[in-house]
């Protein structure tokens, strides 16, 4: 019914989708169909407006042809045709347009100047549909430039400034206005999230460098100093085991801090941060403090509940004030959740650079230095607890099985109980019950002490057998939920979710299924 059920979900969803995707496909039609018309309006308008181009051109030429022939002075011809083109108060300015040449003045040098010949043609339309301002009355005659001359606007100077561009010209331009608007925008948008992002880097950085010399004044030093003591709160083993190489880290990262303060006192757009996110190559020291991490952390909750000196220290009202009341774990845990931070960091400030800028590039590079040293990390981190858990196995066993059990490349997978029959299975397996170790490479066969799991320091497993992974098969039984089989032999488990693991752990290991 369940299955039935999702089905019916599955097919009301496929039906929707159906739906909206045809939608889609009418509203493409749609907007494909739109634009062909668009493309024709626009291609009918281009070749109206090149007819209009050319046959303003033809008139022009034969009009200029014409008053050539009759050998008539254009500038002439205007004051004669125009007479009452002059302004009210502007006398003084129409006289003098509208005087003679002087006497020496020869008809080549009146040629010699096309520039200023102006020519009359018959306008298309009636002069009450344009009215001229400040004109009371005109002839029906306007005035056209000689061809070559301009046709557009002019200064109060004189100067020509061009051809009024056609409306569908000046919309492009207010889009193309518009645009470069909204691309200013996103270029200023982007580079203040560069800004908050450097920002951001040198307000974590702080308040990091300050968080590890708490760690160091507080703990450290005075702990050290009282290890040499009478009376030590903790040994100087216990000392390291906790914090390790917490000083080492701080010297690194408050050279860098302030680095980074001198850096952002000048910040400005041009301001390359690149360049200095390139020398985190120390980071890779923090592998020391990586690998140890969890046993200080263990060795630490011991301490802190069994060890009564360095219990009444943690309660110290100068100690609990500088700590902010928090728990000294989640200063332990900073140097773990640095690396991610400054991946994260150098990745936002190469998002929010452009490309054409200056500090991409060194961003690019710091950016893959970073990644590549918190995987190494992260393998680093690996390799470690592997070989840490891999200890732990050879130290439950007598010492002489150690050799067998501790060699190069053998990974820890997972381990348990497995029942013979399902009559044994049990929360608390009794003594001699059969315990399992599986390695990429080996399944380790053990049989359980009186002691087992009473004494971490005491072998509390029997060695039975090894076998390797390469000689085994195994089968994933329907009929029986706890049950799977390797080779011929069934195999209980306490729960469906432990027969899970140890299926995916088989597949892992490279155990053949059948």
């Amino acid at each position: 019914e369940e299955c039935s059920a999702v089905d019916r979900v599955i097919q009301q969803h496929l039906v929707r989708a159906e739906d909206t995707a045809l939608a889609l496909q009418r509203q493409r039609e749609q907007y494909e169909m739109k634009m062909e018309a668009y493309k024709k309006e626009n291609a009918r308008l281009r070749l109206q407006l090149s007819a209009v181009r050319t046959k303003s051109n033809s008139s022009s030429l034969a009009l200029h042809e014409f008053m050539q022939a009759k050998g008539t002075h254009a500038g002439d011809a205007t004051t004669r045709a125009i007479p009452s083109l002059t302004v009210e108060g502007e006398e003084d300015t129409a006289a003098s347009a509208t005087a003679p040449p002087p006497a020496d003045a020869s008809h080549e040098d009146a040629e010699a100047e096309p520039d200023t010949e102006l020519e009359l043609i018959e306008p298309p339309l009636d002069s009450a549909d344009h009215p001229q301002h400040g004109i009371e009355s005109a002839p029906a005659l306007m005035v056209v430039p000689s061809p070559g001359t301009s046709t557009g606007p002019q200064l109060d100077g004189g100067e020509d400034v061009g051809e009024m561009p056609p409306p569908s010209m000046r919309k492009r331009s207010a889009a193309m206005a518009a645009l470069k608007e909204e691309l200013e925008g996103k270029r200023a948008l982007k580079f203040k999230k560069r800004s908050d992002t450097a920002h951001e880097l040198l307000k974590i950085e702080r308040s990091y460098v300050e968080k590890l010399s708490i760690m160091c004044e507080v703990f450290v030093d005075p702990l050290e100093e009282a290890s040499t003591s009478d009376e030590p709160i903790l040994t100087y083993t216990q000392l390291m085991d906790i914090f390790s190489c917490v000083k080492m880290i701080r010297k690194m990262n408050a050279e860098f801090l302030e680095r980074l303060e001198s850096l952002m006192n000048t910040w400005s757009e041009e301001t390359c941060i690149g360049p200095l996110l390139s020398t985190m190559g120390f980071l890779r020291d923090y592998s020391a403090y990586i690998n140890t991490y969890g046993n200080a952390l263990k060795v630490y909750t011991n301490l802190s509940r069994e060890c009564k000196p360095f219990k009444e220290y943690l309660s110290k009202p100068h100690v609990r004030k500088a700590m902010k009341r928090d728990d000294l774990s989640s200063y332990l845990i900073m140097p773990i959740q640095q690396i991610p931070r400054y991946e994260m960091l150098a990745k936002q400030l190469l998002k929010y650079t452009p490309t054409e800028h200056s500090d991409y590039a060194p961003l690019e590079e710091a950016s893959a230095l970073i990644h590549t040293i918190a995987e190494e990390m992260n393998e680093a981190k690996k390799k470690f607890d592997n070989v840490s858990k891999m200890f732990d196995v050879s130290s439950r066993f007598e010492p002489h099985c150690a050799p067998m059990i501790l060699t190069e490349n053998r990974e820890y997978i997972l381990e348990g109980f497995l029942f013979s029959r399902s009559r044994y299975i049990s929360d608390s397996p009794p003594r001699k019950s059969l315990y399992f170790f599986l390695c990429n490479d080996v399944l380790l066969k053990a049989k359980t002490r009186h002691n087992f799991g009473e004494d971490d320091t005491l072998p509390d497993l029997d060695f039975v057998r090894m076998v390797p992974t390469e000689e085994l098969k195994f089968h994933n039984t329907e009929e029986y939920p706890l049950a799977f089989r390797i080779g011929k032999d069934l195999w209980y488990c306490q729960s469906k979710y432990k027969k899970k693991l140890w299926l995916k752990g088989l597949a892992s290991a490279g155990v053949a299924e059948w």
